[in-house]
């Protein structure tokens, strides 16, 4: 819990506790400030979560496999339309080699630019897990002047707080609308 909202806690806490006339009130206040802890944690998690998420894509953008890993658990899992991947270094290898793999793909083509974008962030807090569902959108540049979505879909999660940092236990990678090489880009105005 940070020193603002644990200050303010404190503070209301103890407004509370001095208005109290009697035993029964103390322990009615008591209650009260338990349960305000307690949704005060689950909005402080929610938002490290939603934190996590959104660096977690800069990390992805940058294809940077050995921060990317630390957003899992040690037996954290992907689930894709590949297959299942389990653990951190396995997960870095699936990464690295799918990178490598878009890169040979591009070699001797103009570098196009891309931005990788998180929406539609929904986090439960469940005390030291949480379940999340995000919309990622890949737009990359088309070589026209525009820009064209390469790809999108759903991040569907389950977190664990791991010590003091939440990380990914389990992340299914719902593609809903992936461009296919097989089809050409729109071309506007055609």
């Amino acid at each position: 819990m940070n020193k603002l909202a644990l200050g303010m806690l404190l503070v209301a806490s103890g407004l509370g506790l001095q208005s109290c006339n009697n035993a029964g009130d103390e322990g009615k206040t008591k209650a009260e400030l338990v349960a305000l802890t307690t949704r005060l944690q689950a909005v402080e998690d929610e938002s490290a979560i939603r934190h996590r998420l959104q660096t977690y894509m800069a990390v992805l953008t940058a294809a940077d496999w050995d921060h990317y890993t630390d957003y899992f658990t040690e037996d954290g899992k992907i689930i894709m339309t590949e297959g299942t991947v389990v653990g951190r270094e396995p997960i870095k290898q699936r990464m690295s080699n799918a990178s490598t793999r878009m890169a040979k793909a591009a070699e001797g083509r103009p570098v196009r630019k891309r931005t990788d974008l998180l929406s539609n962030v929904e986090v439960l807090v469940h005390g030291d897990t949480a379940d999340a569902k995000s919309r990622f959108t890949f737009i990359a540049e088309n070589g026209n002047g525009g820009f064209e979505v390469a790809g999108s879909g759903q991040y569907i999660d389950e977190w664990k707080r791991d010590g003091t940092q939440w990380r990914i236990a389990a992340r299914t990678v719902d593609y809903d609308m992936l461009r296919s090489a097989a089809i050409p880009p729109v071309t506007p105005g055609k």
